[in-house]
């Protein structure tokens, strides 16, 4: 199926993946609260993961994940154009697809980190925000840095730091071996396969990586394909296991208890 002429649903992000505690503050607030899966995030929201604790944002057509003790928010989230700031700490970026209109965006302190193709990219950002590690893992990549930009290739890595007042210094070398990190990267990724699902579902909704996980695919004369969860907790019902919350600019938003 020819999916171009979907509607698009990366207005929103949704925290699909918690390990550990992962901290959440809405955006236009200073009150941090306990992220709970499936909640839906949007521009100015931010996440903490407290150490020894991850998370992962599904954007439908891109995933980011985030290692202990980094801080992210949303610049930006819209049909076009993701920008995502992370302010300390590790994050990867995995993009499934980048349409010839698409950006997508990693900000740190250092550097405006613009991804040029499919594929993986991660970048370390000190404690101190003091130095940006940009690795392009497996697509080239476009830094800008105060009045400097410069590509980093696939398999390689960028060491940005601040060399004095509005100045930066660069190092550019071959990417590092993997980590205890890319290890939990790829062990997500290679859940299961999309299968039937990719057929079915675009790879704008967000969400869809799941489906394949916790249920499967029949199809229904009336109906054509349905996905059918494979389990359901005793006395299953809609909106019975989960609970509502205001999130602007939708309102009152279902979130609910199952994976």
């Amino acid at each position: 199926r020819d999916w171009s002429s979907d509607v698009c649903s990366s207005d929103l992000a949704r925290l699909s993946f918690v390990e550990g505690t992962v901290s959440f503050k809405a955006a236009g607030t200073e009150q941090w609260v306990l992220a709970v899966v499936n909640r839906p995030l949007s521009v100015g929201d931010e996440l903490w993961t407290a150490a020894g604790s991850r998370a992962e944002l599904e954007l439908g057509h891109a995933d980011v994940r985030l290692d202990a003790q980094t801080n992210m928010e949303f610049l930006n989230l819209n049909d076009h154009f993701i920008q995502v700031r992370i302010g300390q700490g590790a994050a990867q970026a995995h993009l499934e697809r980048l349409d010839e209109d698409d950006e997508f965006e990693l900000d740190t302190p250092q550097a405006a980190l613009t991804l040029l193709r499919t594929g993986s990219y991660r970048v370390n950002v000190a404690a101190d925000g003091a130095e940006t590690v940009a690795m392009a893992l497996s697509g080239p990549m476009e830094a800008a840095s105060g009045t400097q930009t410069f590509q980093i290739r696939a398999n390689e890595q960028a060491r940005i730091g601040n060399a004095a007042p509005d100045a930066v210094n660069c190092t550019v070398s071959a990417a590092p071996p993997l980590d205890a990190f890319d290890s939990f990267v790829d062990a997500r990724e290679r859940r299961a396969p999309l299968g039937e699902t990719e057929q079915n579902v675009s790879p704008y909704v967000v969400g869809r990586s799941d489906l394949a996980v916790y249920g499967t695919w029949q199809t229904y004369p009336a109906y054509g394909p349905v996905w059918i969860p494979r389990t359901v907790p005793p006395g299953w019902a809609p909106y019975r296991f989960g609970h509502w919350v205001w999130i602007a600019p939708w309102g009152w938003t279902w979130v609910d208890d199952a994976p």
